[in-house]
């Protein structure tokens, strides 16, 4: 089955139904018509409120973008993802402030960004290495192994910047 979205422009009274050409993950929205979506495999921007979508870059690894406009915009994901555009998508930098973490790249996962009042930001993840034995049933299957095992250890990650993402700490 193809991947679908929901279309609304009556206050969700009526809906529609549109095919995609990737599987979406997140959405986000400047405006009324201005949005941008994370799929498996890029970034997808739309102009007319969803109703089409123009792909802008090939990425993998990305969960979630923010715009500050329509020009300045960050993407953060797994693997230690996280980048700048200026120019609304077409092209992508690493934030090289995410570097500053000291955690391995193939464990640590960005999953929030947003902004207050344009100037102060936050990203927020975490890292976790993989746990050494996979249970074979989940938790609340076999709650008195769940109840011996020990916690997988992790350490959760915040980039912080107080002047619209131009510096992150």
């Amino acid at each position: 089955s193809r991947p679908v979205v929901l279309l609304t422009n009556d206050g969700g009274e009526n809906w529609s139904i549109d095919t995609l050409k990737e599987n979406p993950l997140s959405l986000f929205f400047l405006n009324d018509t201005l949005g941008w979506m994370v799929t498996d495999r890029g970034i997808w921007r739309s102009e007319e409120a969803g109703l089409g979508w123009r792909k802008l870059k090939a990425m993998s690894d990305i969960l979630r973008v923010h715009f500050l406009d329509e020009k300045r915009g960050f993407a953060i994901g797994v693997r230690k993802s996280a980048f700048r555009t200026v120019d609304g998508g077409s092209t992508w930098t690493p934030l090289e402030d995410a570097d500053q973490l000291k955690t391995t790249k193939d464990f640590t996962v960005f999953s929030s960004v947003d902004f207050a009042a344009g100037r102060f930001g936050l990203i927020t993840g975490w890292s976790r290495p993989p746990r050494r034995r996979v249970a074979r049933f989940p938790d609340w299957m076999e709650p008195e192994a769940a109840q011996r095992r020990l916690e997988t250890p992790a350490l959760a990650a915040f980039l912080e910047t107080r002047d619209g993402g131009t510096t992150w700490k």
